[in-house]
């Protein structure tokens, strides 16, 4: 299948720097351990973008996009943040320091590909086949409808919903209902309420699934943290999800499966905020 290492480039590019940066986002294991194994993945970039460059000879813009995007996320976090993680007493090492010089000259030649030879090798092809298709909403989401009949199904509550849209958008005081939906964007708490919100839509979530009955809340705490500052500039290139930080634990013993769910990284308000939780751990 091209939609995997035949195809696609941006399968090289986000492996080779969560890879790396995944070691610094919890205290899963001693740091020396975590620097080792980072320098190691660091040192292995070269011969996985290679890879990549071998691999990938023609693809879909949007998937070049990606891997273009990813390769400036890399190439920030292996430069200027690793230099902030030196300067917090993580990974300054010489063979650290090297290793990564090292994968971000790896990206710096992935991207220059990317951008002179492979966007002009656009195959426009991303529809993965009916068959194929079929097969993930089957045994990937368990729908037991077809695709053409789950179209169907798609247009008609799209339809339903731009005229529910239509017929009450006089209530929020526009014109049309697309004017009504720009205004969210002025809708957010301020810089002071900021963290705190996101306790408040947390414990608004449990209110409403434990008042329907949906499913069973369990009890752990929930923390909503800033990400680390090593990480801020490269982040908004990369596919960099909240959960994929589990508690900065020191001991082994305190990683279990309720623990590992516990901290959730947030976009900080501050420009160089100390990763510490802004809010109060709670029990929900």
């Amino acid at each position: 299948s091209t939609h995997f290492h035949r195809g696609n480039p941006s399968f090289y590019t986000g492996e080779a720097i969560f890879g790396v940066l995944s070691h610094f986002l919890t205290r899963s294991a001693p740091l020396a351990e975590r620097v080792a194994a980072a320098t190691a993945r660091m040192q292995a970039v070269p011969g996985l973008l290679a890879q990549a460059r071998a691999n990938v000879r023609a693809a879909p813009a949007a998937w070049t996009e990606r891997a273009l995007r990813e390769c400036a996320g890399a190439i920030a976090f292996l430069t200027r943040g690793v230099g902030a993680l030196g300067g917090n007493d993580l990974g300054g090492t010489p063979a650290f320091a090297d290793a990564a010089r090292v994968a971000a000259a790896a990206f710096e030649d992935l991207r220059s590909y990317l951008t002179n030879e492979l966007m002009g090798h656009d195959t426009g092809r991303y529809a993965c086949g009916a068959e194929a298709f079929s097969l993930l909403l089957r045994h990937g989401h368990f729908v037991e409808r077809d695709a053409e009949e789950l179209a169907r199904w798609a247009e008609d509550e799209m339809r339903e919903a731009e005229a529910d849209l239509e017929a009450h958008v006089a209530d929020t005081g526009a014109s049309t209902w697309r004017e009504a939906l720009a205004r969210l964007a002025d809708h957010h708490p301020s810089a002071s309420g900021y963290y705190r919100r996101f306790d408040e839509l947390r414990d608004a979530c449990r209110d409403e699934v434990e008042r329907h009955r949906l499913l069973t809340w369990v009890d752990w705490p929930l923390r909503f943290v800033p990400q680390p500052s090593w990480a801020r500039e490269a982040a908004p290139y990369l596919y960099f999800l909240p959960y994929r930080s589990p508690p900065r634990s020191t001991h082994r013993s305190h990683m279990n499966i309720w623990s590992l769910r516990s901290r959730r990284l947030c976009p900080p308000t501050e420009p160089n905020g100390s990763c510490a939780s802004r809010t109060t751990a709670s029990s929900s």
